[in-house]
């Protein structure tokens, strides 16, 4: 395998070095200047770049743009770049050239092609060799995946086709070359089953059957293919004779809905899935919105809003996916409370303000570079140690405040991709804290976070409520510190992020218990949930007693790794009850 983090170890001296080991949970580093996908490269002299564009404005695409790192990532500088620069591309060993694959608009045919582009320089080159695949609008490529000693090349893409059935239909599609990417094969894959309504969805979801697919290749040999659906989880399907055939997608452990992952296999062959381990909220009846919505929107063509693209996450695994250990928050959407998101950013940058999608590669002493996100106002290029991920304990009392949770409710915003006056706006709803730091009920000089339930109007829905990720776990125990005043609240455990203010959180939780009446008002109290998904049972504790035990509801196959608080309250309530801090043992 092509070792990227040899070539960067080679400028780290003695102050980077330092540095570097003092990376160990995730460091934001840069803004990188596009969407995150397929801009990371390294160059023989082991500067890292991530290509872009910047200088956006109306009518203007924006100025072709690097930034570049030569310290191994800790800092960046932004340099202009020639408009027929290769940009970010792969080294492919055996023929010691560059390579890439990418669509381009053709303005002498008035359509879109697929080109590939060969270099002996690599990132820099403006004069590379360009040849025209085909002439199809296959779109959301990632950088080709190298396999070394097969002498191969595959690129992963789709195609959106209208079919007699399906006005969107998508077909993930992988480009092979067996000539170090002179010439490639298009082979088309098996769609993904369609997304189907049912309670408590009151409209159809964006149908993505099979979207913006990406691949690695496992150390046992095989390769790993996973797909970005509509459905409530992630689809994957593995190749056994490296990508002439392939089994038939099928649902994966690792919920995902419409965003996009990235899995990177290290040179000792564990391997990192980045993914968004979230859950939206249901989908609300598309007829009864307004401004009203497109009747393609009302049946499943694009989206109308996005309410589970505000974290994302890494989990490891050493055995080719039989377990997998992580499943980490790396970034939280540095904006996911704002009350203007709609209009927050760069309108001619990017309208989608994300943590979504990824790129990654490994550098030097255990550490691994990832871009993720869309949009500058929310996009990241972040280091962490691999070690971060092998951690087992985690402990909140918000001395930082509240930028380790989510806490997100949502106003009642604007559906569908309308940007009204000029200013981004696609697919997202306006946002606002539902849960809020007050002063100690108690009188101590701290503060305390206090869930309630609003009738304010202007509210999706009145509950307020916190999601806090801890390191995933088939057996363990978390501590909460509760004042009850008033309502008391729901604690849920689970394998995935979701939405604080969820009123069908049940619908995926793992485990559920009310604290409520067995819990004394008017004074601080440690209530234990431990848990064991061999005997498939919680235990909600006070003082070493049982107070609430809990059937498991839902697989978890990886463990449980969030906690999701909400106000068991649906009338009026500003006294509620208070957190003050959380303990995974």
């Amino acid at each position: 395998m092509y070792n990227t983090a040899s070539l960067i170890s080679q400028r780290l001296g003695e102050n980077e070095i330092k540095e570097y080991d003092r990376i160990f949970a995730p460091r934001i580093v840069a803004t990188p200047l596009e969407d995150a996908r397929r801009s990371i490269c390294v160059l023989p002299d082991g500067e890292i770049r991530v290509y872009g564009l910047c200088n956006h404005y109306a009518f203007h695409q924006g100025t072709p743009a690097y930034i570049a790192s030569r310290d191994g990532g800790l800092s960046w500088i932004k340099h202009y770049a020639n408009e027929k620069d290769i940009g970010a591309c792969v080294y492919v060993p055996w023929t010691k050239k560059y390579v890439t694959v990418r669509p381009f608009f053709n303005p002498e045919t008035g359509k879109n092609e697929i080109r590939r582009y060969l270099s002996d320089i690599g990132p820099g080159d403006t004069s590379p060799d360009v040849a025209t695949i085909c002439q199809r609008d296959y779109i959301d490529f990632f950088q080709p995946v190298v396999l070394e000693d097969k002498k191969r090349l595959i690129a992963c893409s789709h195609i959106c086709e209208s079919t007699k059935e399906y006005a969107h239909h998508y077909v993930p599609t992988l480009f092979i070359s067996d000539d170090g990417g002179n010439t490639w094969q298009i082979k088309p894959l098996q769609s993904c089953p369609r997304f189907v309504q049912t309670p408590p969805h009151q409209g159809m979801r964006w149908e993505n059957n099979g979207s913006e697919p990406t691949l690695t290749r496992l150390k046992d040999g095989r390769l790993w293919l996973l797909l970005r659906t509509a459905q409530n989880y992630m689809y994957e399907c593995f190749s056994y004779d490296n990508g002439d055939t392939w089994t038939n997608p099928t649902p994966s452990a690792f919920h995902m809905t419409l965003t996009t992952p990235f899995a990177l296999t290290l040179q000792d062959g564990r391997t990192v899935l980045f993914w968004n381990n979230t859950h939206p909220l249901p989908e609300q009846d598309k007829t009864k919105c307004q401004p009203p919505l497109p009747l393609s929107m009302q049946n499943g063509t694009w989206e109308d809003v996005f309410t589970n693209r505000d974290a994302a996450h890494a989990a490891i695994t050493e055995d080719c996916g039989k377990t997998f250990i992580g499943y980490r928050e790396t970034l939280l959407n540095g904006i996911r409370n704002r009350v203007d998101f709609r209009k927050y950013g760069t309108f001619f940058e990017g309208n989608d303000k994300s943590v979504h999608q990824f790129q990654a590669i490994e550098l030097p002493r255990n550490k691994i570079l990832v871009a993720a996100g869309q949009q500058s106002a929310s996009r990241r290029l972040f280091i962490f140690d691999l070690q971060w991920l092998y951690e087992t304990t985690r402990e909140e009392t918000f001395h930082e405040g509240m930028e380790n949770v989510s806490v997100q409710g949502y106003l009642k915003s604007i559906s569908g991709t309308y940007t009204g006056d000029g200013i981004s706006g696609h697919c997202h709803w306006n946002r606002i804290a539902s849960v809020l730091p007050m002063p100690d009920p108690a009188g101590s000089p701290n503060e305390a976070l206090q869930f309630v339930y609003s009738d304010d109007p202007r509210l999706h829905n009145g509950l307020s409520g916190l999601t806090w990720n801890f390191p995933i776990d088939k057996k363990g125990r978390l501590e909460l510190s509760l004042y009850r005043k008033s309502a008391g609240v729901r604690i849920r455990l689970s394998d995935v992020w979701i939405n604080p203010t969820d009123e069908y959180a049940d619908e995926v939780a793992t485990f559920a218990v009310d604290v409520e009446k067995v819990l004394p008002t008017n004074e601080w109290q440690t209530v234990a949930l431990e848990w064991d998904l061999q005997k498939g049972e919680l235990q909600c504790l006070l003082d070493n007693k049982i107070i609430a035990v809990s059937k498991q509801m839902h697989d978890a196959p990886h463990g449980v790794c969030y906690v999701h608080l909400q106000t068991l309250a649906r009338t009026r309530d500003f006294d509620g009850c208070y957190l003050r801090s959380l303990k995974k043992l």
